[in-house]
């Protein structure tokens, strides 16, 4: 029963979703893109889109906050609270060189290279840690400098409800460090540096699908320029670039019998191949056909859904997901009323125990009272009656 339940809300959510009500924030960070205009805080997602390479100037980082302190760890210099999250923040230390290993051994890299992670204590300290120059975006959660080799990450979000995971959040900064560090800094396009960082994390899986999957309901173009484009936007649309983007890479690497395909692609760009030239060169096909074919199994998975339709698929899964709390609750109330019926018959029982022990209580004390009495009433100068042997009256007549 949990599982159907938890299954239809979340294809309902995936219906909700394209009929319009917008997409909360996921919950993982990214690196530094463009400054934007500032929009309400409810329409902001934390998911923000990444630029692949950093201004050409060099990127100063401003002096730690109050209550923060620094600590150098072989390659890595630490930023990080000196008093609140300390178990978060502790354990988020401990978990680099497991996190580094995710990305690094896809990515065929050994040794992790200098880095200055800084961990904030929530967004806005995120954001006042970061360069001067290039300012975190606002509401991020995670941030990568992939050529200075910087890396901040919040450890708590600003929406309560929002589920973060940090190390899930390092998972995919780390990856964007790793990855340009893999192809030597080379270009490459943004859905494939998100999509495979997104892979490395393994991040929001659930999320990505129904957000996916509200997109091709709704009809919305989904080839690569409008997943490109979709990374400048704000709202569902940036939620929906880093779907595509992570559907892509995953379409992409299922796409070869081994991973010595996508080690070669890495090779090829590493050569200083663009990114076309190097696709062809490993796998065989180019930007157009890997787009169309991801389009065609994206149709397959995501049928297109009149508004109609899901107005009505949704309704009913609202009404099965209410029938199915009320039987539910039916159950929890039998069980309950069983309970209860059990219980009232051991109170019963001890009661009716209760009762024989205080009546053969009384009892015992009655007749301990009555033998008093009839030991008191008896004569002190009773004589007491002397038995003699047969025989022995007559000789003494």
């Amino acid at each position: 029963m949990k599982r159907l339940r938890s299954l239809l809300r979340c294809v309902f959510l995936g219906l909700m979703a394209s009929l319009g009500v917008p997409d909360g924030a996921s919950g993982n960070g990214q690196e530094h893109g463009e400054h934007e205009p500032s929009v309400a805080r409810n329409e902001t997602p934390v998911d923000v889109p990444a630029a692949w390479r950093d201004a050409e100037t060099r990127l100063e980082l401003p002096p730690p906050l109050p209550n923060y302190q620094e600590s150098i760890e072989g390659p890595i210099r630490w930023l990080y609270p000196s008093h609140a999250l300390k178990k978060e923040s502790a354990a988020l230390r401990s978990a680099l060189p497991r996190a580094w290993r995710v990305v690094a051994s896809d990515l065929g890299l050994d040794a992790l290279p200098p880095l200055h992670i800084r961990l904030a204590l929530n967004p806005e300290h995120l954001r006042q840690l970061s360069p001067r120059r290039a300012r975190a975006p606002e509401f991020a959660v995670g941030v990568a400098y992939p050529r200075a080799g910087i890396i901040l990450v919040s450890l708590s979000a600003e929406a309560p409800a929002t589920n973060l995971d940090p190390e899930k959040v390092l998972i995919h900064e780390l990856s964007h460090v790793a990855l340009r560090i893999a192809v030597d800094g080379r270009p490459l396009p943004r859905w494939f540096v998100e999509g495979l960082a997104i892979h490395h994390a393994e991040e929001n899986h659930l999320r990505r699908i129904t957000t996916l999957f509200a997109a091709a309901a709704r009809g919305e173009p989904l080839d690569l320029d409008s997943i490109n484009r979709g990374f400048s936007a704000r709202s569902h649309q940036v939620n929906e670039a880093y779907a595509a983007s992570a559907d892509l890479v995953r379409y992409l690497r299922a796409q070869a019998a081994d991973e010595e395909v996508f080690t070669a692609l890495l090779a090829h760009l590493r050569e200083g191949h663009d990114f076309e030239t190097a696709l062809r060169m490993s796998y065989g096909f180019d930007l157009e056909t890997l787009e169309r074919a991801w389009l065609t199994d994206l149709r397959r998975r995501f049928p297109r859904i009149s508004l109609e339709g899901v107005s009505m698929l949704g309704f009913s899964l609202a009404t099965l997901l209410a029938i199915a709390a009320g039987w539910k609750r039916i159950r929890r109330k039998k069980k309950r009323l069983r309970e209860m019926a059990a219980e009232e018959r051991l109170e019963e029982e001890r009661r009716r125990a209760l009762d024989l022990e205080a009546q053969l209580d009384f009892e015992k004390k009655r007749l301990e009272a009555a033998l008093k009495l009839a030991l008191k009433e008896e004569p002190a100068d009773s004589p007491v009656p002397r038995t003699m042997p047969p025989g022995e009256e007559s000789q003494g007549d």
